[in-house]
C-alpha cells in the first residue's frame, strides 16, 4: 500500500478567507492527509481566541496543526512567499526567481514544522491551478474562487459544516426564516470606506438588486447585516413596504453571524468573501443570488469568482459616502 502523503494549507485572513482556503484544500488533497496550518498567516481569531474557522465543526479527516509561536523570520518568509503569489513586480514575476525563493524558504518552514515540506504559492487570488508533488506540500494562496469550493465532494463537505456551539438564538432564526424569506443583504463598510482600491457597492446596486429579487413575490422581509448599520440602512430602497430586520455582530461571532446569512430566500451580496461564502453555503439552494461587478473598484476580479447561476448587477461605485 502506498503512504499517504501530507498537504498543509497555510490559514491566512478572515472567516471568508479561511473557508476559501479549507475548501482549496479538500479539492487539491484528495488522496493525502489534510492539515491546517494557522502558525504563518496569522489568521484572524474569534472573541474566545480560536481561529474563526475552528467555530464551525470541523470534518475529522481534517487535521488542525497544534498552534505555536512561529519565528519572526519563518513569518516575514511566509508573507513575502503569500505577496510574490498575489502581486509580484516584475522581477519576481520571473518563474526561477520564484523557484529558488521557494527552495530557500523550505529550509527554515521545515526545520520550523520539524519535517521537510515543498513550499507552494497560488498565483493571483482567485483560481490557479496547482501541480501537487508527491513530497508533503505548503500552500499558500488566497483561493477565492467557486472552482475548488463546486468539486462534487468538497461542496457536500462544505454544506454539512455547521456552528460547533449552536445556541436557541440560532434555532429561532431557523423559525423566523421560514416565516418571512428573507432576502439577505449584506452591505461591507467599515476599513472598505478607507479603501479605494476595494470600492463600495452603490445605493443603486443595493436598490436595483433587492427590488429585481422582490419582483417574484417569495420574500417576504429584509435582514440587514453591516459593519455599520446606521449607514448601511441608507443604502435600501426608501419606499419599502416589507419589515426590515436589522442584525449586528451575532453574539459577536463572525461564524454565527454567517450561518444565519445562509438562511435567506434571495442573497444581494456585497464585494466581500463573507457574505459569497453565506450565499454559497445557502440552505436554500433554489434562492437568487446577486453580486456586484465589476467586484473591485480599481482591481481585477479573481479568477472564477462568481458560480455561473448567480446574477449580476453593476456596483456603480462612488467615491465616497456620507
Amino acid at each position: 500500500m502506498t503512504k499517504r502523503t501530507d498537504l498543509i494549507i497555510s490559514l491566512t485572513g478572515g472567516l471568508g478567507n479561511q473557508l476559501f482556503q479549507l475548501a482549496a484544500g479538500l479539492a487539491m488533497a484528495k488522496d493525502k492527509n489534510l492539515y491546517l496550518c494557522s502558525a504563518f498567516g496569522a489568521p484572524r481569531k474569534s472573541a474566545n481566541g480560536e481561529i474563526e474557522l475552528l467555530s464551525f465543526s470541523i470534518p475529522k479527516e481534517i487535521n488542525v496543526l497544534k498552534e505555536k509561536q512561529s519565528s519572526l523570520l519563518t513569518r516575514k518568509i511566509a508573507g513575502y512567499i503569500l505577496r510574490i503569489g498575489v502581486s509580484p513586480n516584475a522581477f519576481e514575476s520571473y518563474k526561477y526567481f520564484s523557484r529558488i525563493v521557494r527552495s530557500i524558504a523550505s529550509l527554515p518552514i521545515s526545520f520550523f514544522l520539524r519535517r521537510k515540506v515543498s513550499v507552494v504559492n497560488s498565483i493571483g487570488v482567485g483560481y490557479y491551478p496547482i501541480a501537487i508533488k508527491k513530497k508533503v506540500t505548503l500552500i499558500f494562496g488566497y483561493f477565492q474562487t467557486y472552482r475548488w469550493a463546486s468539486d462534487s465532494r468538497v461542496k457536500q463537505i462544505m454544506q454539512k459544516i455547521s456552528l460547533s456551539d449552536e445556541s436557541i438564538e440560532i434555532s429561532d432564526y431557523v423559525k423566523l426564516s421560514f416565516q418571512e424569506n428573507p432576502i439577505i443583504v449584506h452591505i461591507r463598510l467599515g476599513d472598505y470606506l478607507s479603501e479605494k482600491s476595494f470600492g463600495i457597492p452603490s445605493r443603486n446596486y443595493y436598490k436595483e438588486s433587492i427590488m429585481r429579487i422582490l419582483e417574484s413575490g417569495k420574500c417576504k422581509s429584509i435582514w440587514l447585516f453591516s459593519d455599520q448599520l446606521q449607514l448601511a440602512k441608507t443604502f435600501l430602497p426608501e419606499d419599502l413596504t416589507i419589515p426590515i430586520r436589522v442584525i449586528d455582530k451575532f453574539q459577536n461571532s463572525p461564524a454565527a453571524t454567517l450561518e444565519i446569512m445562509r438562511m435567506g430566500a434571495g442573497y444581494v451580496i456585497a464585494n466581500s468573501t463573507f457574505s459569497w461564502w453565506a450565499a454559497f453555503l445557502r440552505k436554500n439552494e433554489e434562492a437568487e443570488v446577486i453580486a456586484p461587478t465589476p467586484w473591485f473598484s480599481e482591481m481585477p476580479e479573481p479568477v472564477d469568482l462568481i458560480p455561473i447561476n448567480w446574477q449580476r448587477v453593476n456596483s456603480g461605485f462612488a467615491s465616497s459616502y456620507q
